[in-house]
């Protein structure tokens, strides 16, 4: 039994945390519930520091290194090497195969890298908009040329070109 510091009330020693320490009990002086309305009210009182405790966290664990780590880390699920991954970039020039944008102009950071569900055969790299767009038509050439189609006519159904209004 222990007494804590702050509510003067004794209790159990596991109602104390640990302090790290092998000095006296190896316990701290305030209980877990003391301690934790503590920790609340200087969360409270002190949110810019929260803030910047978050930021560094942020830049530290998903900073573009990670980002990259975890691109390369990926390629290995598809059965690539980090030299194939590299040359897959020199070859859509790190511009997304479908709407040619660069990645750095991505919201969502990487490209990704785009595969064929059924053979597992990696096709190229595309921006998050794109692939998620191939998804949503489940990766089905004849619903994307239908959405085509669709695109190209007016609401009366006549065909026309792509980009030529009449």
């Amino acid at each position: 039994m222990k007494t804590c510091i702050k509510c003067n009330v004794t209790k159990d020693f596991v109602e104390f945390a640990s302090n790290g320490s092998d000095k006296e009990d190896g316990k701290r002086k305030s209980c877990k519930c003391c301690e934790n309305k503590r920790q609340a009210e200087w969360r409270i009182s002190n949110p810019e520091k929260i803030k910047e405790y978050w930021r560094r966290a942020s830049k530290k664990h998903y900073g573009k290194n990670y980002l990259s780590r975890n691109l390369s880390r990926r390629a290995n699920l598809y059965g690539m090497s980090k030299d194939e991954l590299d040359a897959l970039y020199v070859l859509c020039d790190s511009k997304c195969r479908i709407c040619g944008k660069p990645e750095e102009d991505k919201k969502k950071g990487v490209l990704h890298i785009d595969h064929c569900h059924w053979s597992g055969r990696v096709r190229g790299l595309l921006c998050y908009r794109c692939n998620i767009g191939i998804g949503m038509f489940n990766d089905d050439k004849n619903l994307m040329a239908s959405a085509i189609a669709y695109l190209c006519s007016d609401s009366d159904g006549r065909s026309h070109k792509p980009g030529i209004a009449s």
